[in-house]
């Protein structure tokens, strides 16, 4: 095995029977211990050195990882044990991993490596910054419905990229499969060990059955399997997300498991009703128990999602829904299975159907549930039953394979092995006879190379100045390559070697040792020092950040609370503004009724002087002072051009001489002259003159009038601002170029009446109900005014 040393970061290569003991660094020379085992922290795993451990699942667990040759994190999964002996699913589950890494998109998790290392198999990935859509779930309990369906929308984008480029089925999507990143982004996560469309395993383990709560019908019952079935995984996960719920529960899977084919879905709508009905539709087609009645691809959903989205309902869902109520298939295979039944069979082979279907027939008919085709699983029941022959066909031959493997084995073990030989022990040879013994022959003298060694054996028994004297000669006898010519010399020298190794240590190799151990004990020391500053620079500086976080947070809430009350208060002077604006439109026509247009003019210059008032005051209510002045000084401008009008009326002698006018009903007059406000002229049948006030007359006279003198000027406004003025309402309205000036007409008159009904005499009260008492503007004033 291999492993990265902890202080020079250099990779050291083990034997795999070293694990846990304490070794020495090939690069550093530091004693370190090896991992305790081949996927600790530190283990390198090919191109990958285990950080931490992140999770675990059914296929094996997943850890931090960094990949060396292009130094970037990782995510490693590394394949449980009891699979890596099954050489079909170690072959599916590197096939499968290769084809997810040839796709890149972006709500995919990327694959990066796939392979074995010593026996450990392993499938690396992109390591997501983020959180699983099942650990947001437990801590939301369900998301807004705007959030949901993007996140659908971005994993079925994804469903149908890996579909269309490498016909990769997901077979197990869930919330806990679906990473979102710290952009809130959606990642679709262990594509790589999905399963190629037609090659699924026949292994019913849960990682291969997927979750109960997401699984798809045709999953259960091992029927082909498509992006069909991930759409509907999708669409539970979906039902999920937006209620907050599962979509079918039960006390164990298996019962969950047979809701998914039996029984009805509830739609979300009736679960939560604020869930838009283009949602609540579009998850129950995703859901459909029959593969048809489903989307057929990822596209199709996809736009679906986006009209949903929208709060509207997709014009193909209603239509496919309609189109799916009318289905009749099923009933035709029903048909189909029982043609041949009648009587008692019958009844049989419908008990048979049902039970072989794994449906619970406790308390429940057969023929009621026979007729009741909208109650049943929406899949062909045909098609599954060859699928169970088939799959009962498989189980009988590979019960006859493994019994037959037993008896093979059992008739090797248990017969007699025919190469069995017995040991024949060999007899004891006879004693020989015993011969004289022969004197050993005479020691001989020492050569040169045992004396140089005795030489050298007599200074290692002196003091330590001797000692190392000794090795400094034996390392210079060494480096001359002595070679012991008899077995003499050749035990001096395994004494001078066994005498050389205990010296050594002792002087020179564990001093070193020593020093080496306090330099290294002393850079630790600083490490530790310079860690300790920097974590202390770390805790000020996020302290700091951490101060200077909450006084912007408190800045930021003192701004709002002063921008709310700013609002408030220019909330309170609009108001102010307002209702002084409505006082003064109605007071002006009635001081000029009674006290005339200069009087009227007095009645806005409260107005002019506002902003003055407000120098010490927001922007906002300097700026609506300033527009408060402005109207108060185009009303005066009103009034003076109303004053200018009447005085020309009352002194138009020239123009208007000779014209004929009603001075009474049926009484006829030629006028003479207009001055002064009066009018004389000479009847017509009596010759008489007579001289009458110009407010006497009817107001038509005045349009008249004003209308010419208009036409002369070449500006229209000025009759209807006289009119206006001097409440001439039912005029103006008639005569009134467009809305705007009806509209005008009608708030003006109004405010009139409802100031002359708070603040004019009886007689006035009167005189104005008989005057305008059915129009709309006097019965809202009646109305306001007794409040």
């Amino acid at each position: 095995m291999r492993f990265q040393c902890p202080f020079c970061r250099g990779i050291v290569a083990v034997d795999n029977t070293d694990l846990g003991i304490d070794v020495q660094c090939g690069h550093c020379g530091e004693i370190v211990t090896v991992p305790h085992s081949r996927v600790a922290t530190g283990a390198v795993i090919a191109d990958f050195i285990i950080l931490q451990e992140l999770g675990r699942g059914g296929m094996g667990v997943v850890y931090l990882a960094h990949q060396i040759s292009l130094d970037r994190p990782a995510a490693l999964k590394i394949l449980s044990d009891k699979y890596i002996n099954n050489a079909e699913f170690v072959a599916g589950f590197i096939r499968e991993a290769r084809a997810a890494a040839k796709l890149n998109h972006p709500h995919i998790v990327q694959a990066y490596a796939v392979g074995e290392d010593e026996g450990i198999f392993y499938f690396a990935m992109e390591n997501i910054d983020g959180e699983t859509l099942k650990n947001i779930l437990k801590r939301n309990k369900k998301l807004p419905v705007d959030e949901a369906v993007m996140i659908i929308q971005q994993i079925a984008e994804a469903l149908n990229y890996a579909w269309k480029e490498e016909h990769l089925v997901h077979c197990d999507i869930k919330p806990d499969n679906i990473m979102m990143t710290k952009n809130n982004r959606a990642k679709l996560a262990d594509l790589g060990l999905s399963h190629v469309a037609g090659e699924l395993d026949d292994d019913d383990s849960e990682e291969v059955m997927g979750t109960p709560q997401y699984i798809s019908p045709e999953h259960l019952t091992g029927a082909p399997m498509d992006i069909r079935s991930d759409i509907y995984s999708l669409g539970a996960t979906f039902y999920h997300l937006v209620t907050g719920k599962f979509p079918f529960t039960g006390k164990n899977g298996p019962e969950i498991a047979r809701k998914h084919i039996e029984e009805d879905l509830v739609p979300p709508r009736e679960v939560d009703p604020e869930i838009p009905e283009g949602v609540s539709q579009v998850i129950c087609k995703m859901m459909a128990k029959n593969v048809k009645d489903r989307y057929q691809d990822g596209e199709e959903l996809v736009d679906d999602l986006r009209i949903a989205r929208k709060g509207k309902m997709p014009e193909q869902l209603e239509e496919d829904l309609k189109r799916a109520a009318k289905d009749t298939s099923r009933k035709r295979i029903i048909k189909n299975l029982t043609k041949k039944a009648t009587g008692k069979s019958m009844a049989k082979s419908k008990t048979q159907i049902f039970t072989g279907l794994g449906v619970n027939l406790e308390g429940r008919d057969p023929d009621k549930l026979f007729n009741a085709t909208d109650t049943m699983a929406p899949f062909q029941l045909a098609e599954i039953e060859k699928e169970k022959s088939k799959m009962l066909l498989v189980i009988i031959v590979a019960v006859i394979f493994i019994i037959a493997f037993i008896v093979v084995i059992g008739f090797y073990i248990f017969s007699p092995d025919q190469s069995y030989q017995p040991v024949i022990q060999p007899k004891k040879p006879l004693a020989m006879k015993a011969e004289k013994k022969t004197p050993p022959p005479a020691k001989p003298e020492k050569s040169e190379f045992e004396s140089k060694v005795d030489n050298l054996l007599k200074l290692a028994s002196g003091g330590e100045t001797q000692k190392r004297e000794f090795l400094r000669l034996a390392d210079k006898f060494f480096a001359s390559s002595p070679k012991p010519a008899t077995d003499a010399e050749k035990n001096k020298l395994r004494e001078l070697r066994k005498t050389f190794v205990t010296i050594d240590e002792k002087l020179r190799v564990v001093p070193a040792r020593q020093a080496k151990r306090k330099t290294h004990e002393k850079q630790i020391t600083a490490r530790k020092k310079a860690d300790a500053t920097r974590r202390l620079a770390i805790r000020r500086k996020a302290e700091a950040e951490k101060r200077r976080k909450e006084l912007a947070a408190k800045k930021a809430r003192e701004e709002k609370a002063r921008k709310e009350k700013l609002e408030r208060q220019i909330a309170r002077y609009k108001t102010y503004l307002e209702k002084n604006r409505d006082l003064m439109r109605g007071k002006y026509i009635f001081t000029a009724k009674h006290h005339g247009f200069t009087a009227a003019k007095q009645v806005f210059d409260p107005a002019l002087e506002e902003p003055g008032k407000m120098k010490n005051s927001s922007p906002q209510e300097k700026k609506l002072a300033g527009e408060f002045t402005a109207w108060a000084k185009k009303m005066q401008s009103g009034i003076d051009t109303t004053a200018g009008i009447w005085k020309m009326i009352s002194n138009s002698g020239a123009e208007m001489r000779g014209r004929q006018l009603e001075v009474k009903k049926g009484s006829l007059g030629k006028i003479i002259s207009i001055k002064d406000g009066k009018i004389t002229l000479k009847q017509l049948l009596s010759g008489k003159t007579e001289t009458v006030a110009v407010s006497s007359l009817e107001p038509l006279f005045y349009v008249n009038l004003l209308k010419k003198a208009a036409q002369k000027a070449g500006n229209t406004d000025d009759y209807l601002i006289f009119l206006l003025n001097t409440g001439q309402f039912e005029l103006l309205e008639a005569y009134a170029p467009d809305a705007s000036w009806k509209n005008l007409a009608s708030e003006t008159a109004y405010q009139y009446f409802l100031y002359t009904l708070k603040n004019g005499s009886p007689g006035e009260k009167n005189k104005l109900q008989k005057k305008f008492g059915r129009t709309p503007e006097y019965l809202k004033a009646s109305k306001a005014a007794k409040k």
